[in-house]
């Protein structure tokens, strides 16, 4: 038995009765920011930048211990045992209702009180002075060769 990896057992019998709060898997909605943040973590998935108020940042993290999910449809990719308990780990494209896929990075956050994680190719750095451009949550910054989308998590999980 390989030792670096995580299994995790279902007891189903201890399963509460209740549903689970709507918070915690976001319905397929992806929102963007209207307005600018100060500072603004840069990081590209699939392609695409995208931004998260550094405020909500608490780290960026390998994959390592990382455990990925079965299915490829969804928003939430996997789970990751941090700080002595289970992130659920995101990806914006499954948030936008795109195939879904575990990357090499793994941004975690902390958002109205919840512990989560959201997948990242690669991390731009922190950039400021954002200005709107006419597409909705699209912003731009001398600071940044293309446009970035600034994920509202915030209004997704709370």
């Amino acid at each position: 038995m390989r030792t670096d990896q995580l299994y995790l057992e279902l007891a189903a019998e201890m399963l509460s009765p209740q549903q689970l709060d709507p918070r915690v898997i976001p319905q397929g909605q992806l929102y963007f920011s209207n307005a600018a943040a100060d500072r603004v973590l840069v990081f590209e998935t699939k392609g695409r930048l995208c931004g998260i108020p550094l405020a909500s940042v608490s780290q960026i993290v390998g994959t390592e211990g990382f455990c990925p999910l079965p299915f490829k449809n969804g928003p939430v990719v996997g789970l990751l045992p941090h700080a002595q308990s289970l992130w659920p780990i995101y990806s914006i494209a499954g948030m936008a209702g795109e195939p879904a896929a575990p990357e090499q990075l793994i941004i975690l956050a902390d958002v109205a009180g919840r512990n989560l994680g959201v997948c990242a190719s690669r991390a731009v750095g922190v950039r400021t002075k954002f200005q709107a451009t006419s597409t909705p949550g699209e912003f731009i910054s001398s600071e940044v060769d293309a446009p970035v989308s600034l994920v509202d998590l915030d209004r997704m999980f709370s």
